[in-house]
């Protein structure tokens, strides 16, 4: 039985445009995926559909945004929002006054940075809602 030694040439990498394009990917050409389609306003939506779209539109500012989704997106930002300062208040003044516990500083630290966290995360969705919600009242969407 005899051995059989494989020869394997190395591949040539050329870092030229034509080597580079092998998978038909060329920079000249536009893509339409990149432009995202108007956001339809859907009337009669519940606060999950609302959060849904919320988010889901995160910074699409065509189309409209019908009023109940505007009020709950609205309601749902509200009532995270004061949970998450209620709970800071809180946890702030056990913390200052010493009676807190080593789980609540540690959930009071994390807290500290998960609300700049919240309010950074929601600044698109949020101006973007108000951009659709403006369009649809005035009856300009894209």
């Amino acid at each position: 039985m005899s051995k059989q030694h494989l020869h394997h040439e190395p591949l040539e990498l050329h870092d030229t445009p034509d080597a580079l394009n092998i998978d038909g990917i060329y920079d000249d050409e536009e893509t339409d995926s990149e432009v995202r389609a108007a956001a339809v306003p859907a009337h009669g939506v519940s606060l999950p559909g609302a959060i849904r779209r919320f988010y889901g539109n995160y910074w699409n500012s065509r189309g409209g945004a019908s009023a109940s989704e505007f009020w709950w997106a609205m309601l749902w930002i509200a009532i995270i929002t004061m949970l998450l300062a209620v709970a800071m208040s809180v946890m702030g003044d056990m913390v200052t006054n010493g009676t807190a516990s080593s789980l609540v500083r540690t959930v009071y630290m994390l807290m500290y940075w998960l609300v700049p966290l919240w309010i950074m995360a929601n600044i698109g969705p949020f101006i973007s809602l108000i951009r659709r919600r403006l369009n649809a009242k005035q009856g300009t969407i894209d």
